[in-house]
């Protein structure tokens, strides 16, 4: 799901806004900019172009939510394994060790 605080924030850097407001992220004519009274008209053509070029698909907030959540299952899995093994055992140390491994990576690969 695509973020209304990374749509904020972008257009906010450019212009004076009060808010964004979303109706579908699947059609961008329903995306209105509440602007301050103190927004230029140059800031305003400036919101306008960078709301019209956010892609909701590649809003690299919902790609971090997305890893985040991921890691969160991938860290359930590794606190279940270490539960059913005896920590001396050495193939559940190894496998523990390959999902740090995975979760290392996942991180390190976040937007």
């Amino acid at each position: 799901m695509p973020s209304i605080e990374a749509l904020t924030a972008l257009v906010a850097a450019v212009c004076p806004i009060h808010g964004i407001s979303v109706g579908s992220w699947g059609d961008n004519l329903t995306w209105r900019i509440d602007f301050k009274a103190a927004a230029t008209a140059a800031q305003r053509a400036a919101a306008a172009a960078a709301m019209a070029a956010f892609d909701p698909a590649t809003d690299p907030t919902a790609e971090r939510a997305r890893i985040d959540r991921e890691i969160e299952a991938i860290e359930r899995r590794q606190h279940r394994a270490v539960r059913e093994h005896a920590i001396g055992d050495a193939a559940a140390l190894d496998r523990l060790r390959a999902i740090e491994d995975q979760i290392a990576a996942l991180r390190a690969g976040r937007p």
